[in-house]
């Protein structure tokens, strides 16, 4: 059993429970360093009363110790001059590397031959990697006896449950089961995790002290963990950490630790430290990947290796997410180093690192500087892992095909055991080596101007030495295609929109493609191509024309986009003039551009000269719309339209008299009242039973009819006139009655009698108007009326002269009146 230092006993019954202050708080921790003979109760003491009591840092010779944050200088001032101090410094923070939450994955560990590796060794559950993270939760890859009982020295209990994703996440892409079904493949599938939660989750990422990472790496190594994981980082150097470092690898542990993403070329710990194997991340070519933190070119190296930053793993919540970061890729490398003892277990620390760091690659992009790549199947056949059993190469493409006359990859169908380490193409004398799988793909470069065949030849070595290839032919083909632009012509005006473009070949070559501002144009003859094809904001359309090799010819043409539409103004008529029948329109344009066709309601204007003007003779809707046409020459098109009151009928009248039927007499007023005309009325015209009776020209309207002795029917017609001449007639039939009522004296005294007191007199009367009242005249006064038929009329004889002449009189209700016979009446 390898041996720990226990100098602090005493005070490694006590945990590191406290988690990292915010800015907000107003004290500091600080880590203490103590020698061996130091008591940390009176260290402490020398602070003063205002100072925390004080905190084992498990397994490490160091305590911290609270301090209010405006004495923090003072302090470490007063345990510098401390003999019983080795060293005084601030309790740093660590964080997480890496974001668990990343959606995407780029088959990560396939450039570090990950896959390839499982070939040999998928893990044994005798190497056990420890986790110094966010602790780690059981999911459904990564349960059971390989999850081996762990430590929590944030709460100081042995519950070492993930409460970020992070810690269950990286040990999951170190040892999730292969083929379950569930989540990833861990890289170390049959491995078993050592859980030690130093990380808890604090505004949103794990986050946890320096003193607290310190304390979780002892302990891991006193559990006898292989390989101990932090993907987690610091820009704070920290004694602390170092001493906990130097416990681990003098145990025989490799600490692997992440590089930190923020860029930099600054060193980051505990990867900087110099036992440990310090891890960035590469993309393609080798060189470092994305935030990942590097080595500088003017720098002294301190990341040691690069792998992949993306994979695929069950979170603590056994959901399956893509970790993304230098956390990842310092799990793959750790998972990695597990292989290689699954391999090889009786190496320590020290050589496993010097292995992994001897079976790294570089490639031919990587900059001096830049780390070396990881290569798990080159550590794991560099620590014995046997390969008997040669490759070969059963297929290679391109083969027996038309190829264009430029560069063009290879690429190789492989049988093999475990792993190719690299591989190598040749054609005319010429070899393009692919070193790593990472690399640039194998390439063939045909001499210049080549027409016809070109063979190549493909070999494969794996990491035995063993090799395979294979030749193979294509047919190259160098002379690109070409041909005319046939329309549109160089700098011809177009519209705004598509235009019809055309493509003349020269040859009789089969063309698989020629499009036109990335729209395919469409065969329709032996060597023409047509379409319609929008130019782009230059004016300028681009042809590209691809033979059966692939060659491809550019064509330009520039035309000018003419998309303004012609301006111009209707001069005639003005808007909301009146106008009676055909109207004569005039359109002039704005400037002197040619015109492809002007019409003024669908009819054809004529150019006047040569001015810019242009007429047509119209007759106008009945709704006043006057539009014009005006399109140019490339159809961009101009409607103007104006609004004219169209007047084709005659003057309005509201009211006329007399009323229809009405019976008149004698001379009368015949009116018309409430006319109206937009053009105004000229004169207005009355005839009566056809005969003209005279004109009035002053509103309102009004002549005189004269029926004499007429009686009868009286036909009355007033024919209105506008300024234009348009007519309107208004009739009215009224009846003339000029005769009186009939009368007559239907009981009372003869001719000649003789009377005396109250005489009655009865009438009768009758008119087709209507009888207005009856009266009895005595000596030309009248004495009595009546108003009802059953005229009765009485008067008092006894006081009328002695002789009466006497008369009974009817009034109809136009006044025509009628008499009868005068009577003589004599008084007794």
């Amino acid at each position: 059993m390898r041996i720990v230092s226990t100098s602090l006993a005493a005070l490694l019954l006590t945990g590191l429970t406290a988690v990292p202050v915010s800015a907000a708080d107003t004290t500091t921790r600080l880590v203490v360093g103590l020698t061996d003979s130091a008591d940390p109760a009176v260290v402490v003491a020398a602070l003063g009363g205002r100072a925390s009591e004080p905190q084992a840092v498990p397994g490490l010779k160091a305590i911290t110790v609270t301090v209010p944050t405006a004495e923090r200088a003072a302090a470490l001032s007063t345990l510098a001059a401390d003999a019983s101090v080795r060293y005084a410094e601030a309790d740093g923070t660590v964080v997480a590397d890496a974001d668990p939450d990343e959606a995407s994955n780029r088959r990560s560990g396939w450039n570090n031959q990950i896959p390839f590796s499982w070939t040999w060794s998928t893990g044994s559950p005798s190497v056990t990697v420890a986790v110094v993270d966010s602790g780690v939760s059981p999911t459904d890859d990564l349960k059971g006896p390989r999850l081996l009982p762990g430590r929590d020295l944030v709460d100081g209990d042995a519950d070492p449950a993930d409460d970020d994703n992070h810690g269950t996440m990286v040990a999951n892409t170190i040892a999730a089961q292969h083929g379950n079904g569930a989540g990833g493949t861990g890289v170390c599938g049959r491995c078993s995790i050592l859980p030690v939660r130093v990380l808890s989750r604090q505004s949103g990422i794990a986050k946890g002290y320096t003193s607290t990472v310190a304390a979780g790496i002892v302990w891991a190594a006193q559990q006898d963990a292989r390989v101990i994981n932090l993907s987690l980082s610091t820009p704070t150097r920290s004694r602390l950490l170092e001493e906990a470092v130097e416990t681990a690898t003098a145990a025989g542990s490799l600490v692997v630790a992440s590089a930190g993403d923020d860029s930099s070329l600054a060193p980051y710990y505990p990867a900087a430290i110099e036992s440990v194997l310090a891890v960035g991340s590469a993309g393609a070519g080798g060189r470092p990947a994305n935030a990942s933190n590097r080595n500088g070119h003017e720098s002294t190296p301190w990341v040691d290796i690069a792998a992949d930053r993306h994979y695929e793993a069950l979170n603590a919540r056994s959901q399956s997410q893509v970790m993304l970061g230098t956390s990842v890729s310092a799990a793959l490398v750790s998972g990695v180093a597990a292989l290689g003892l699954s391999v090889k277990p009786n190496l320590d620390g020290a050589a496993l690192r010097a292995a992994i760091l001897a079976s790294a690659g570089r490639g031919g992009r990587m900059e001096a500087e830049d780390a070396p790549v990881l290569d798990a199947a080159g550590l794991l056949h560099d620590l014995g892992a046997a390969d008997d059993v040669a490759p070969q190469i059963t297929s290679v493409s391109p083969a027996d095909q038309l190829l264009p006359g430029r560069q063009f990859a290879v690429t190789p169908k492989i049988v093999e055991d475990h792993a190719i380490q690299r591989y190598e193409v040749e054609s005319e004398g010429r070899i393009v080596r692919r070193n790593h799988i990472w690399e640039n793909s194998l390439v063939v470069t045909p001499p210049a101007d080549r027409n016809g065949p070109l063979t190549y030849t493909v070999r494969v070595w794996d990491y035995a030495g063993q090799m395979a290839e294979r030749t193979a032919t294509v047919q190259v083909d160098s002379t690109p295609p070409t041909g005319t632009i046939d329309a549109p012509a160089q700098g011809m005006a177009v519209p705004a929109g598509p235009v019809d473009v055309v493509f003349t070949s020269a040859t009789a070559e089969n063309l698989t493609l020629v499009r036109a501002n990335d729209v395919a144009l469409t065969q329709d003859g032996p060597r023409r191509w047509i379409g319609r094809i929008t130019p782009n904001g230059l004016g300028q359309i681009h042809l590209n024309v691809f033979d059966a090799a692939g060659n491809m010819t550019d064509l330009s043409r520039t035309v000018v986009v003419d998309d303004v539409a012609p301006g111009g103004v209707i001069e005639t008529p003005y808007a909301g003039e009146r106008i009676h029948g055909p109207v004569r329109v005039v359109y002039t344009v704005a400037t002197t551009e040619q015109m492809r066709s002007v019409t003024a309601n669908g009819t054809a204007m004529t150019r006047i000269g040569s001015t810019r003007s242009w007429e047509a003779t119209i007759v106008p809707p009945a709704t006043g719309d006057i539009r014009v046409i005006a399109e140019d020459l490339v159809g961009n098109r101009t409607e103007l339209t104006h609004q004219v009151v169209v007047d084709l009928a005659g003057p309005v009248a509201t009211a006329m008299s007399p009323a229809d039927a009405a019976r008149v007499r004698g001379t009368f007023t015949s009116t018309l009242s409430g006319v109206s005309d937009v053009s105004g009325v000229s004169k207005a015209e009355l005839s009566v039973n056809g005969l003209y009776v005279g004109t009035d020209t002053t509103a309102p309207y009004a002549l005189a009819v004269r029926t004499g002795t007429y009686n009868g029917n009286v036909d009355l017609a007033w024919t209105l006139t506008d300024g234009f001449g348009n007519t309107r007639t208004y009739t009215r039939r009224v009846t003339a009655d000029n005769a009186g009522p009939a009368v007559s004296i239907s009981k009372g005294p003869r001719n000649k009698a003789r009377l005396k007191g109250t005489t009655k007199v009865y009438v009768k009367a009758s008119d087709a108007g209507g009888v207005a009242r009856v009266e009895l005249v005595v000596n030309g006064k009248v004495v009595a009326r009546d108003v009802k038929a059953g005229y009765l009329l009485s008067f008092n004889a006894s006081k009328q002269k002695r002789t009466m002449k006497v008369l009974v009189r009817a009034y109809d209700k136009l006044g025509n009146v009628k008499s009868t016979t005068t009577r003589t009446w004599y008084r007794k």
